[in-house]
């Protein structure tokens, strides 16, 4: 699917970096993700100053690859009258329904480097009701480490390296990769349920492969062989929201019920209560920093996400996740793709089955944005059943 997308230009104070946009029809967010209507947004490039594209290149990095993780459903018993077109699928799991986890809308796709170069990869989870832990194996199913210097369109002032770490729906990762030796190397995608049973059920499978090659082409205009450690980025966002900033305190939490005479089944609820369009659950004034504590209290991951402004990571807890993404736990790779480094700043984080995350978010700065928005949970069949409330930024 091709379509040009048109926005106007407005001053706002945006960080350069990789963004998401995806259909938001509520009801039907679900579906219209599945059917494709997903993907980046490219805020800056090469020639932006401040930005990650800009600060690579001057440090030798000059490649980048998109990435974008997309889950697709469908029922492949029924097609629309008089086409090939198969109806949908939908997240309730059935043995005759066909879910199937496509990059960038392929099957498992093959990428080429050269031995010593670094590229960068922007990694979008475009998933609809699933998660992914990522881990790198080389031919000998060693895992490989990789660099992240940026979640969520936001820069960090320099890269850290992981063995795995786990996304959720919405959530993005500027991504390094260097291999010092040729072969073939994969991409490893652990899929991530919403519900946790005995630890992640989803099985392990090469997402993509990567070819590394030592015929390097002598016009190569980049560095290679890069200490990524010493690379240095100019971060997205400036400076720390500590508790002595924070004014107001809120505390949200999401709950799955099963009450099997009311529509749909389960329901989906936050604080108790189902989305009413009409219903403000919070009211913030802008340019005032809030701590928000977002809890679980089922076996149930959520990806929390509000709408407008990034925030920081502080902490987490869990008292149930069990379970590895390659030879890393589950609960590391939860913890460390979400406060690594401490604190981080995002505008998608996970909360935990059983479990507790605390954010810390200033509704503005130079310029504050006010009126009505939402927060909301980005597996989309939650918020699609419920699990999205409206809020209000009213002016200082």
């Amino acid at each position: 699917m091709d379509f040009d997308i048109y926005i106007k230009a407005q001053p706002i104070p945006l960080c350069s970096g990789t963004f998401f946009w995806h259909i938001h029809r509520h009801g039907s967010v679900a579906m219209q993700a599945w059917q494709g209507m997903v993907g980046f947004l490219q805020v800056g490039n090469v020639e932006s100053a401040g930005s990650p594209d800009n600060d690579l290149a001057k440090q030798g990095v000059i490649r980048d690859e998109f990435i974008a993780l997309w889950e697709w459903s469908v029922d492949p018993k029924h097609r629309v009258a008089g086409t090939s077109t198969f109806f949908e699928g939908n997240f309730i799991q059935r043995n005759d329904y066909i879910q199937t986890f496509l990059t960038n809308n392929g099957y498992q796709p093959t990428y080429s480097m050269y031995v010593g170069e670094t590229v960068h990869v922007r990694l979008l989870c475009a998933q609809t009701t699933t998660g992914s832990g990522i881990y790198i194996l080389d031919e000998d199913d060693n895992m490989i480490p990789f660099w992240v210097f940026a979640s969520d369109g936001i820069s960090y002032s320099h890269a850290v390296q992981h063995e795995s770490i786990l996304i959720g729906p919405g959530q993005r990762e500027g991504v390094l990769l260097q291999f010092s030796k040729a072969g073939k190397y994969s991409i490893m995608q652990q899929i991530l349920n919403d519900m946790q049973v005995g630890g992640n059920s989803g099985g392990d499978a090469p997402l993509g492969f990567i070819e590394v090659s030592n015929d390097i082409p002598v016009d190569y205009k980049g560095i290679l062989n890069i200490d990524i450690s010493t690379l240095k980025f100019t971060p997205g966002m400036s400076g720390n929201i500590t508790e002595e900033d924070v004014i107001n305190q809120n505390s949200i939490n999401f709950e799955v019920q099963s009450i099997k005479m009311k529509a749909p089944v389960p329901q989906f609820i936050i604080n108790g209560v189902e989305f009413d369009s009409s219903r403000i659950v919070e009211r913030e004034v802008a340019a005032v920093a809030t701590s928000w504590t977002l809890t679980s209290n089922m076996n149930y991951f959520h990806p929390f996400h509000i709408h407008v402004n990034p925030f920081q990571v502080i902490m987490m807890h869990t008292g149930n996740i069990t379970g590895t993404v390659g030879e890393t736990s589950l609960e590391d790779a939860v913890f460390d793709t979400n406060l690594n480094p401490h604190p981080m700043w995002r505008d998608t984080v996970f909360i935990p089955p059983f479990g507790m995350t605390v954010i810390r978010q200033r509704f503005g700065e130079s310029v504050a944005w006010t009126g009505k928005t939402v927060f909301h949970c980005h597996f989309l069949d939650h918020e699609d059943q419920g699990m999205i409330a409206a809020m209000m930024i009213v002016g200082a």
